[in-house]
């Protein structure tokens, strides 16, 4: 099996819409995303895409395509945990939807939840594989 490209789309770490507590500097694990990805999931592709609620669709398509062919999505807490930006969530899987249909859409609570998301959607390869 060859290693899964998972997105992880959401807010920019320094944009205002994100809640404070959510924010760098007092998520000490949001700060280490990238390697604690890379550390827990070895054996996934896994990548952010920051986009914003004014972007246009095709502009983050674009930037979406870049990546080839992806497997999975995660939507960042930052955006699903607010419902004043329940449309803009439902905007970026639309707008990833239509670039791939067969995209998984994972869900996530925390930065850590974001692992246990990869795992239920790609279990850990058995070593003996």
């Amino acid at each position: 099996m060859t290693r899964p490209r998972v997105i992880c789309v959401g807010l920019p770490p320094n944009s205002e819409l994100i809640p404070v507590h959510l924010r760098p500097g007092n998520n000490p694990l949001l700060e280490k995303f990238d390697e604690l990805m890379k550390e827990r999931a070895p054996d996934v592709d896994f990548k952010f895409l920051p986009c914003l609620p004014d972007e246009p669709k095709e502009d983050i398509q674009k930037r979406f395509k870049k990546h080839g062919q992806v497997d999975a999505v995660v939507v960042g807490y930052g955006v699903r945990s607010q419902t004043g930006l329940t449309a803009f969530m439902e905007f970026l899987i639309e707008a990833v939807q239509e670039v791939s249909p067969k995209v998984k859409i994972l869900f996530n609570i925390s930065v850590e939840s974001t692992y246990d998301a990869i795992r239920r959607a790609y279990p850990q390869p058995n070593p003996t594989d």
